[in-house]
């Protein structure tokens, strides 16, 4: 196996998951790197579908493909899946289905209308508005669809849920007096806060990544044109960020915080459009016949790992290893005045490409090179690391103590078995 064969599978397990290191590891899509852009679209014989399409508007896809009315796509945080509304089977159910738009399951079955999913940033829990109680409002589910829980409890409206970017709160909409408004909540439904407090209808708001600021749909300015404004999240500081007398609606934070994709009919009909967060720049995405509506960005997981030194069999140039040892091969990772090995997590370590664990279990300090630094020297079974016959490096990788993935690699000889 080469080498940039053997960092790529190491960085593709750790981000698998299949070492068994934490979710916490990775930024699940707070901030994230920005993938497709789902939406709702008529183009298709004047049936709702739900397409999917690069973020500059290129290669637009029919996800849903069914002659039932399909809306509210909502990306998971991992952005592997969809959660949306359908009326597929006789009423306004929330479904998932793969990005690609197969497997399609039903999560909800109530006599009611459940509508506008949105996941939690963790990936367990999906809100959503219904009217199952006989009055809109809130609930929030697994996201396998059990155990449903009602968080809102009063005779008004409450619609629009949307996750902070921490799981902590809910942002959504709150009728009062005839009149919409953004609020916020805990997760749990306690301690609502009126965020907009403007005569004029506040609604559909959506955080951006870092969790500071929150975009939302109001009438307030332009003569009760709707327009996108931001907020910071305690509700002060609402500025018009797309300030055209056309109608600009629905607007999503791109996962890496520098975009907003929203939708307007500034063209003549409602199509999808981009800008940079504050405003700046709009382009136009979709160009066809029909609604374009409620758009969402898929976040693209970004690994979050740190770079460090390591020396395998220290003291020794070059690093010859003999396959048919039945020994072990000592690895240190090297501290330095800006990384201290106290803060590894011993029990996190694997080394090589079939990811072998220590075999002694433990790992002692020892200041390997002479630089005066302690370093974390460990040893790995060589018939356990799966270094091949040609290999010319091998990594070693694991976590520190706050759960960041830590990735080192060091070049190796290997001695021919033959």
């Amino acid at each position: 196996m080469g080498d940039s064969r053997i960092v790529s599978v190491i960085i593709g397990v750790l981000i698998l998951g299949t070492l068994g290191l934490s979710q916490e590891t990775f930024s699940s899509t707070f901030p994230g790197d920005n993938g497709k852009i789902v939406f709702d679209s008529t183009r298709d014989s004047g049936n709702q579908e739900i397409y999917s399409m690069n973020q500059d508007g290129t290669n637009p896809i029919n996800l849903s493909n069914n002659a039932a009315f399909d809306s509210n796509a909502n990306w998971s945080p991992d952005g592997t899946k969809i959660a949306f509304t359908s009326n597929r089977d006789g009423n306004f159910e929330i479904y998932v289905m793969n990005s690609d738009g197969t497997n399609i399951i039903r999560l909800t079955n109530d006599s009611a209308f459940d509508l506008e999913p949105s996941w939690s940033p963790d990936g367990t829990k999906i809100a959503f508005r219904t009217d199952r109680d006989g009055n809109l409002e809130i609930y929030v589910m697994n996201s396998d669809g059990s155990n449903p829980i009602r968080i809102t409890n009063n005779d008004l409206l409450d619609f629009d849920p949307t996750w902070s970017p921490d799981g902590t709160q809910i942002a959504f909409v709150h009728r009062i007096d005839g009149n919409d408004e953004i609020f916020v909540m805990n997760s749990d439904g306690t301690n609502p806060v009126n965020l907009s407090n403007n005569p004029f209808p506040d609604q559909e708001p959506n955080w951006s990544p870092d969790g500071n600021k929150i975009t939302f749909r109001t009438s307030r300015d332009l003569g009760g044109s709707d327009e996108v404004y931001v907020m910071n999240s305690d509700g002060t500081n609402p500025t018009n960020i797309s300030n055209n007398p056309d109608s600009d609606i629905n607007p999503v934070w791109s996962p890496d915080g520098t975009k907003i994709v929203f939708e307007s009919n500034r063209d003549g009909s409602s199509e999808i459009w981009l800008m940079n967060s504050d405003g700046s720049n709009p382009i136009q995405l979709t160009d066809v016949s029909g609604l374009n509506t409620s758009p969402d960005w898929q976040p693209i997981v970004r690994a979050v790992f740190e770079q460090v030194e390591i020396d395998i069999k220290p003291g020794s140039d070059p690093n010859s290893i003999n396959l048919k040892n039945k020994g072990v091969i000592p690895v240190a990772i090297l501290g330095s005045a800006t990384f201290d090995v106290a803060d590894v997590d011993i029990s996190t370590l694997v080394f090589g490409p079939s990811f072998a664990s220590m075999a002694h279990g433990n790992a002692h300090l020892e200041d390997v090179n002479g630089d005066g630094l302690l370093d974390l020297l460990g040893h790995y079974r060589t018939q356990e690391t799966g270094i091949a016959s040609g290999d010319t490096e091998a990594c070693l990788a694991g976590e520190l103590l706050d759960t960041t993935v830590i990735i080192g690699c060091d070049s190796v000889r290997t001695v021919p078995t033959s």
